[in-house]
């Protein structure tokens, strides 16, 4: 890594530390200029029922507040920077969660201090609303403004040898595997690649059911109806296949119903890489500004270019079947552009 890059993630260290310090001074140093208003203890704590059930001093807060606001969001931020390598977007999400929760700590801290100004005793105490609802907003405006904001140049992964050899075996139309792909688009056959991620259905029908029994003991339907409703919409879209034929390529969510389909004239490019899940967003179906698909999980992918920083990114099962994919796709885009040519 250069230089440059080491000194523009050092910088976004400190200043996320050096931001989220001087934050926490300030809102110290206004909790102890208005001391005198305050009860001698602070409510700190409502069980159930909204009593209050525990009490700090004022000092012990301000350093409460100060440790965890500046300490520990600081660490998941540097944490967060460090991931960079294995992905680019986890980077940014950490680093935008840990100035949310710097800021939201902040926030709920000044809340409470302000819900108990002009009190004498703490005992009927509570958060002020207005404060903590314009600290939330303002941490959450705040985070989505860093995630993008920080933009860390990517850090290369080396392919293998494997991976390289597979490539370059798809798309040199001498080879064994691409000659024998030129022979299986002939036939206009559907091709299809098996696309799943293990054991995620069964992680999301597992939280579903614990959501609707948290919801049903809470008595709150809306807990039960988002699981009801987001439990499905989960599970048909982690699951599906990857096709190939004669009129273009596509992704069958489920088996049942068909997305992001591609036309060879709209393909520039395919290649055999090894992808990291998290460098696009996780697993299942993906879909951002440039980069749409399905990942599995890390290992080799079909990665079709689609010109203007646009890519698919479909896993394949192993090396062997991506090479063959890869050759296939190219097969009908030579298919199509002698038919256009002979057409003309």
């Amino acid at each position: 890594m250069s230089e440059e890059d080491q000194r523009y993630n050092r910088n976004w260290i400190i200043g996320i530390i050096s931001g989220l310090l001087i934050l926490a001074l300030l809102a110290g140093a206004w909790m102890v200029m208005v001391k005198d208003q305050l009860p001698a203890e602070l409510a700190t704590h409502w069980n159930g029922r909204g009593e209050v059930d525990g009490y700090d001093s004022l000092l012990g807060h301000v350093l409460t507040m100060t440790f965890f606001s500046v300490f520990v969001a600081g660490a998941i931020g540097c944490a967060a920077i460090m991931t960079r390598a294995q992905s680019i977007m986890l980077a940014r999400i950490g680093l935008g969660f840990a100035v949310v929760l710097g800021l939201m700590i902040n926030g709920l801290s000044l809340a409470l201090v302000v819900g108990q100004l002009g009190m004498g005793s703490a005992q009927f105490a509570s958060v002020h609303g207005l404060t903590l609802a314009v600290s939330l907003t303002g941490s959450a405006l705040l985070g989505l403004l860093v995630f993008f904001a920080y933009r860390p140049r990517e850090v290369m992964h080396e392919q293998s040898h494997e991976i390289i050899a597979a490539d370059l075996e798809a798309n040199d139309p001498a080879s064994a595997v691409a000659l024998s792909q030129a022979q299986r688009a002939q036939l206009d056959e559907v091709s299809q690649v098996t696309l799943t991620v293990p054991g995620m259905r069964w992680l999301i029908a597992a939280v579903a059911i614990l959501l609707m029994l948290i919801g049903w003991y809470a008595d709150q339907f809306v807990v039960i109806f988002g699981a009801l409703a987001g439990g499905p919409c989960y599970w048909f879209f982690f699951a599906g296949a990857f096709e190939v034929d004669g009129q273009g390529t596509r992704i069958v969510a489920s088996r049942c119903f068909k997305v992001m389909k591609l036309q060879y004239s709209d393909i520039k490019a395919v290649h055999v890489k090894d992808v990291r899940a998290l460098e696009y967003g996780g697993w299942g179906y993906r879909s951002d500004i440039s980069h749409k698909g399905f990942l599995t999980g890390n290992g080799p992918a079909v990665v079709i270019d689609m010109g203007y920083y646009q890519q698919q990114i479909i896993s394949m099962p192993d090396v062997a079947t991506a090479s063959q994919i890869c050759a296939l796709i190219n097969a009908y885009r030579l298919l199509e552009t002698t038919k256009a040519a002979t057409t003309k």
